[in-house]
């Protein structure tokens, strides 16, 4: 079996999910996956969780700085946004999900707020039930298990960030609410 590579790049916070993250993957059958955090420390406590699940020959920890992140993440099979629901997660929308989306990558992300504005379940990502890993394990699963799916998901996902946040398509909207801006005051 060929070995399926996820990837996690964000802070250490517990609102980006590491927790959730580390207690799915011990779930699922290690010898097939495997782990790269691109974060700059792993938390003592998130240590202990990899440990104490003896998943840690397949967890790896790298830091990249982020405007060299994005070269590197075609050589993963599956980005994976583990955010539980807090209100930080139901308000912002993490840039590194619009970076996977452009490289086409599959992405099984939780289903808040920042995430499900540009996650279509099963079209453009794979959305389960935030805070459970359980939901986390059997959605990266499915997209390992699936590989059409993935190739899909991984497509439409690229075609929904090339027509949404493509340079000129940004700059049009900027300079269509201006111009809208200019004639409701003028």
């Amino acid at each position: 079996h060929k070995i399926t590579s996820l990837v996690f790049a964000g802070s250490p916070s517990k609102w980006q999910g590491l927790e959730f993250l580390i207690r799915s993957l011990a779930k699922l059958d290690v010898s097939q996956v495997r782990l790269t955090l691109f974060t700059r420390v792993i938390p003592p406590d998130i240590k202990c969780m990899i440990e104490e699940e003896k998943i840690g020959e397949r967890v790896e920890q790298n830091f990249l700085p982020h405007d060299e992140l994005i070269s590197v993440l075609p050589h993963y099979d599956i980005f994976v946004i583990p955010r539980p629901s807090y209100k930080v997660t139901e308000l912002s929308a993490p840039i590194k999900l619009i970076e996977a989306m452009s490289c086409g990558l599959p992405i099984v992300a939780t289903d808040v707020g920042g995430v499900n504005k540009y996650i279509e379940h099963k079209k453009t990502g794979y959305l389960v039930k935030p805070g459970d890993a359980e939901a986390l394990a059997q959605g990266i699963m499915e997209v390992i298990e699936n590989p059409e799916l993935a190739r899909k998901i991984g497509r439409n996902a690229r075609q929904f960030a090339e027509d949404n946040f493509e340079c000129n398509i940004i700059g049009q909207r900027i300079k269509d609410m201006i111009c809208s801006a200019q004639e409701e005051s003028g």
